[in-house]
């Protein structure tokens, strides 16, 4: 019986680019029957992962040094109009008036520009440009390049900044206090402290307080589980969920997400929010004045509500199972030390393992696989085409954008060139 198996080079260390660089697990060889998982006590599956696209990070981000290694470009704009507009060399094209298209790359570059005239140093640029861009490649358009303008007006942004530090730590274990950073810097230096930990140790539980606005979660434990560890992450975030029957929020949406490697292109990535609704998709329905769904939300009297610009709390997603979630989470950030944060709700916890503490690697990762394919093979309803497993949706988003570009809205775009430059206080 043949056997898949896979690694992932050598992560880097605290402090690194991260997903920048990060690792494409290499596809295993394969003979002619493909490949068989090994100790599974039934039918065999096929693990017959595809290979990652070569000079492609996990992001979807061309990594220097390799073969079809991106051009340095400037930043071109397709404005959309609802007219023709004649060709001027590759720059204008046929759309619509309010909204900008730009190349993966082009939008990458205005990230990083924009941060670096913020007063962000290179390396938290990067850091936050390439967080901005996973999410908005894997189709979070709110989540993308508009989250920086969250960050650089928020109250917070101007406050003094103190270094990074781990107020408790053991060969398994470290409490970072975040220092005021940006949680998108904060939380993944936390991520990579609770990688590097786990890799030699096994296992490792990391926490962090002191740090805000983290982003998409998925993103820290896919970059984990690209390294061959399994993880989760959880996070106790601000007031803004009434439990049911309150009328004034006592929970945050709180989300969780877990991540686990496999033996195909893709890691196993769930990433849920315990709230009914998406904050970011609250400011998206406000901008857009677009009435939110029945159930989710409610004024500031308590009183339903679909108006969004009415909106003072929103619900907690299926009820009381969802309300039991947030609380587990709220806990969790206890445990992280949200307590003594500086607003006193925000705790932000990773546990990471190395599969291999319970069974070998490879062999977990190829039945992972065989899991998996499972659930896909279920027999579907009339008219479903496809059973798709979470974060499936937002890896085909991701490998498309990657090719076809982003678009955002002018104003943000018109926003994002015009951030003012400005120098944030060193750490101290």
């Amino acid at each position: 019986m043949d056997r898949a198996s896979t690694r992932s080079d050598q992560g880097h260390p605290l402090g690194a680019r991260g997903m920048r660089n990060g690792h494409v697990l290499r596809a295993p060889t394969r003979n002619r029957r493909g490949l068989l998982c090994p100790h599974i006590p039934r039918t065999p599956v096929r693990c017959d992962p595809a290979a990652a696209s070569p000079g492609l990070s996990p992001t979807g981000r061309w990594r220097s040094g390799e073969a079809g290694a991106r051009p340095a470009s400037a930043v071109r704009v397709a404005l959309r109009s609802s007219t023709f507009v004649p060709p001027q060399g590759d720059i204008m094209q046929t759309l619509t008036i309010d909204r900008v298209r730009l190349s993966a790359d082009e939008a990458q570059a205005l990230a990083e520009a924009t941060l670096r005239r913020a007063g962000y140093d290179q390396e938290e640029a990067r850091i936050v440009a390439d967080h901005v861009m996973d999410a908005a490649l894997c189709g979070y358009e709110y989540s993308g390049l508009p989250k920086i303008l969250n960050v650089v007006e928020h109250k917070r942004f101007r406050e003094p900044r103190r270094k990074i530090r781990a107020v408790h730590e053991t060969p398994v274990s470290a409490r970072l206090d975040g220092g005021n950073h940006n949680g998108m810097v904060g939380v993944y230096r936390a991520a990579r402290v609770a990688i590097e930990k786990s890799k030699a140790q096994g296992i490792a539980v990391v926490g962090i307080n002191n740090t805000w606005m983290s982003g998409r979660s998925a993103h820290y434990t896919e970059m984990a589980a690209r390294e061959g560890l399994i993880c989760m992450h959880s996070v106790s975030t601000y007031r803004h969920v009434a439990p049911p029957g309150a009328a004034s929020p006592a929970t945050g949406t709180n989300p969780v997400s877990f991540a686990f490697p496999t033996d195909g292109e893709h890691p196993f990535v769930v990433d849920v929010g315990t709230s009914a609704f998406m904050g970011t998709d609250l400011a998206f329905r406000v901008r857009r004045k677009e009435q939110l769904p029945e159930g989710v939300a409610l004024d500031r009297d308590g009183r339903p509500t679909r108006d969004p610009a009415r909106v003072a709390m929103l619900l907690p997603l299926a009820g009381h199972k969802g309300f039991a979630l947030a609380l587990a989470m709220q806990a969790l950030g206890v445990f992280a030390g949200s307590a003594e944060d500086a607003q006193g709700v925000y705790g932000y916890l990773f546990v990471a393992m190395k599969p291999d503490l319970l069974v070998p690697a490879d062999q977990f990762k190829c039945q992972m696989s065989a899991m998996l394919a499972e659930v896909k093979a279920a027999r579907k309803q009339p008219g479903v085409t496809d059973i798709r497993l979470p974060s499936e949706h937002s890896f085909a988003t991701r490998k498309r954008l990657r090719r076809e570009g982003i678009e955002i809205d002018r104003h943000i775009y018109e926003a994002l060139k015009a951030v003012p430059a400005g120098t944030l206080p060193e750490p101290t």
